[in-house]
């Protein structure tokens, strides 16, 4: 199964049309990409992007920054990076740092009957066997209801493939 899912990594490399990635040498790019903690800059919004010249007055902009798998990370963390992004900001610039997500990791469990049951049904539903693929993820639900630990289960399931077949 190592070999497939390293394959699968060489895909995803082909797919973004990179050379190489980057990070822990230690696990797949696979594992990196949804195991392990990120700090991920996304929906990165502002300044004059239509055709034609530029002035020199942007507007205001904003990011996100999601630290996925590391919330809500050891005491004084958020303090720590909110501080080093001040330090970094060019003079002038005026900028708020929040947190808005604060749930811990959670990792759930494959043996828990729901889980079982959603296995059951893909297999029976694609005709062939599903296969297990740790994930990070923002789901403040997941906390709410702890998996193996609570009398509600919550199932996360997926489909992803860069072709027109389905997987599992």
């Amino acid at each position: 199964m190592e070999a497939a899912w390293h394959r699968r990594g060489e895909l995803l490399r082909d797919i973004i049309g990179t050379d190489a990635f980057f990070g822990e040498s230690d696990y797949s790019i696979l594992e990196r990409r949804w195991a392990r903690p990120t700090l991920d800059v996304h929906g990165i919004r502002g300044g004059f992007t239509g055709d034609g010249a530029k002035d020199g007055h942007p507007p205001p902009s904003a990011q996100g920054i999601d630290a996925a798998g590391a919330r809500p990370g050891p005491p004084g963390i958020f303090e720590a990076f909110e501080a080093r992004v001040q330090e970094l900001a060019t003079p002038g610039v005026k900028l708020t740092v929040r947190a808005i997500n604060t749930d811990p990791p959670v990792t759930a469990p494959p043996v828990v009957r729901g889980v079982q049951a959603a296995m059951r049904a893909l297999e029976r539903g694609y005709g062939k066997k599903a296969e297990f693929l740790r994930m990070g993820g923002s789901i403040p639900v997941m906390t709410v209801f702890p998996a193996g630990r609570s009398a509600v289960e919550v199932v996360c399931t997926g489909s992803a493939c860069p072709t027109t077949a389905p997987l599992p």
